[in-house]
């Protein structure tokens, strides 16, 4: 269902996920690859958006949409009726990551930058066990101008959970949504490699 915005013009008037369904199925089509067995897209998109609270944050949806609509413009995958390829939607993934992890040194955290920057000298992938993770935490912070509220790793890395960046799987790994990886220069286990950027 749709209703009649005066500056938007028809947008969806949606309340449930499968209400969006119409509309994700026709701009990037049903499944993300030629089968369901790679995903269902209405599912891919906020799985691989939200943070470790399970929050969605409408820049970054905004974001994936926007840079998506720009790749596919670069490549032209899609077919009719759709309007973008799901490797279009792959590959803005990682370029939505790094624009939530700037925005976040920018507007809020500044001493993120720090272990940006450590983690790309010092990459892990995830999900690790805690340790792994405090042991790349154990950061020089005595030159920096901007701290984080306590730099003892554990505490640190509490903290980042708090916030949504990390979060501790039911078998206490640590993870790092999708949202933040590519930001935070680190990688996942497994995981398929992305498609080239130009």
């Amino acid at each position: 269902m749709f209703k009649k915005e005066n500056l938007l013009g028809w947008v969806p008037e949606a309340v449930e996920e499968e209400d969006f369904a119409p509309i994700v199925k026709h701009v990037f089509s049903e499944h993300m690859g030629s089968d369901p067995s790679k995903g269902a897209t209405l599912r891919w998109i906020p799985n691989h958006l939200k943070d470790g609270h399970g929050r969605i944050f409408p820049r970054p949806l905004l974001r994936l949409i926007q840079d998506s609509t720009r790749i596919e413009k670069r490549d032209r995958q899609a077919e009719r009726p759709h309007l973008i390829h799901h490797t279009a939607i792959r590959g803005a993934l990682d370029q939505v990551s790094e624009f939530r992890v700037e925005e976040l040194v920018r507007e809020e955290f500044p001493w993120l930058k720090r272990i940006q920057s450590w983690f790309n000298e010092h990459p892990f992938r995830v999900p690790v066990e805690r340790r792994a993770v405090l042991r790349s935490l154990n950061i020089d912070w005595s030159h920096q101008k901007d701290l984080p509220p306590d730099t003892d790793p554990d505490r640190l890395l509490d903290y980042l959970v708090d916030l949504g960046i990390a979060s501790v799987r039911s078998n206490r790994l640590v993870d790092v949504g999708d949202l933040y990886l590519k930001g935070l220069h680190l990688k996942r286990r497994g995981g398929v490699a992305r498609p080239k950027r130009t």
